[in-house]
């Protein structure tokens, strides 16, 4: 029983470095608001731009009144 422990102890300690050392490396990532990064140069070229919304679900409901 207590090599059981000992055991689980080691996992969860292997666990937690692995999991540390994975997340130390996400933080080099920036979010970045345009892809011009990962366009090549002259690859993309937009010509006509639009959104089309397929579905709406618009909810109304009456605002409670309240007493003065």
């Amino acid at each position: 029983m207590q090599t059981l422990f000992i055991c689980a102890l080691i996992g969860i300690a292997i666990g937690f470095l692995v999991v540390g050392l994975l997340v130390l490396q996400l933080k080099t990532v920036r979010s970045r608001n345009e892809a011009r990064n990962y366009i090549l140069s002259e690859s993309f070229s937009l010509t006509h731009s639009r959104d089309t919304y397929l579905y709406s679900n618009v909810v109304r409901s009456e605002k409670p009144q309240t007493k003065k």
